[in-house]
C-alpha cells in the first residue's frame, strides 16, 4: 500500500489501461464501493476502506475473472512476483517453484526449469 496522490493515483490507473484517459469521481467511487469506468483487465477501480484517515482505493478487472480463462504472465512480470515472495517471506528458491506451479495461468505455461531459470537469473528469458 502506497500513500500517493489522487491525482498520482489516477495517472497509474491511466498507465495500466494503455494510456486511457481516466475521468473518475473517487468520491463516487466511495460511496458506491465500486466502479467500471473501462472495459479492460483493469478499468474498475474499488474502494477498501480507510487507513489513518486515508482513503484506499485499487483496481482490477470489472469482468467476472472467475469465467475468464487464466493468462500466463510474462517473464518480466513473473520476475517480478517471484521478487516480491522473496521479499517478504522467508522462502527457498524450491518453495517459490513449488508455489507457482500450482497457479493456473502459471502451471500450464512454465515449466520447473523454466521457474528455476527465473529464480537464478531474472534477466534470463523463458
Amino acid at each position: 500500500m502506497y500513500l500517493i496522490t489522487e491525482q498520482q493515483f489516477i495517472d497509474v490507473v491511466s498507465q495500466e489501461n494503455e494510456g486511457a484517459k481516466i475521468s473518475v469521481d473517487l468520491q463516487k467511487v466511495k460511496q458506491q464501493g465500486s466502479m467500471v469506468f473501462h472495459e479492460s483487465w483493469y478499468g474498475n477501480i474499488l474502494y477498501l476502506g480507510e487507513q489513518s484517515g486515508f482513503p484506499i482505493y485499487t483496481f482490477t478487472s470489472g469482468k467476472n475473472i472467475a469465467l475468464e480463462p487464466p493468462v500466463a504472465p510474462s517473464p518480466e512480470y513473473l520476475q517480478t512476483i517471484i521478487s516480491g515472495l522473496k521479499e517478504v517471506y522467508p522462502v527457498t528458491p524450491d518453495d517459490i517453484v513449488k508455489y507457482l506451479l500450482s497457479k493456473p495461468g502459471i502451471k500450464d505455461s512454465y515449466t520447473r526449469e523454466d521457474l528455476a531459470n527465473l529464480l537464478r537469473d531474472g534477466s534470463q528469458r523463458v
